[in-house]
């Protein structure tokens, strides 16, 4: 759980900003807590991506690895931004190639290039197989009778999905969270300032006289 702070002197001069108008200050507070907290999100989903040779897409898994949980409102103030501890991705979403001898990959984007002999993604190096979505795999395990296929009653060993790093785990093993910390109330700042002068902004206008 992270904690932060709100200024004493921005929720002032945002209840001043606000005298007059129809709002209060909770309901103000609420859509800053929910900016700052969407914001977070993508600040997340970018600190892996400085370690993940991979999509933000890829890191989000369709929004299911990180997530904003709820939604702040003027009774409930509190929000929660979530990193789901997910398992391993899947290795097509590091850049998997194929070749005569296996499947080279790049995982980190700190780090040099692996490969995985004997892995593949196709019937033939170069070509792919359409039905595996690019995933990688390689026979590994207790040999087994086939049941199906081309290898049908021969004893072979059995198609393994090879998968590479977790988001979560990324987040853990680089200890994200302090500088997160920082940039939260940072944001949660920003975030105010925009609030107070969005504010400001409108009493002004409702004060004009009209034809000015």
């Amino acid at each position: 759980m992270i904690i932060f702070n709100i200024k004493r002197q921005q929720i002032d001069r945002l209840k001043k900003a606000i005298e007059g108008i129809q709002t209060n200050l909770d309901k103000e507070l609420a859509v800053v807590i929910n900016k700052t907290a969407k914001a977070t999100l993508g600040q997340i989903a970018k600190d892996i991506g400085t370690e993940l040779n991979t999509t933000q897409k890829a890191i989000k898994y369709g929004g299911k690895a990180l997530q904003v949980l709820g939604k702040a409102t003027v009774t409930n103030p509190g929000v929660i931004v979530r990193v789901t501890r997910t398992g391993r991705m899947s290795l097509r979403h590091f850049k998997p190639k194929q070749n005569e001898l296996g499947v080279k990959y790049k995982i980190s984007k700190t780090k040099g290039n692996a490969f995985i002999r004997s892995a593949f993604m196709g019937p033939i190096p170069g070509l792919l197989n359409a039905q595996w979505k690019g995933n990688v795999f390689k026979r590994k395990g207790e040999p087994r009778k086939m049941k199906k296929g081309r290898y049908a009653g021969k004893i072979r060993e059995p198609i393994t999905k090879l998968n590479a790093a977790s988001p979560w785990g990324v987040y853990v093993a680089k200890n994200f969270q302090p500088e997160q910390v920082r940039r939260i109330n940072e944001r949660l700042e920003k975030e105010m300032e925009e609030r107070i002068r969005f504010r400001v902004a409108t009493a002004f206008n409702k004060a004009k006289p009209r034809g000015i």
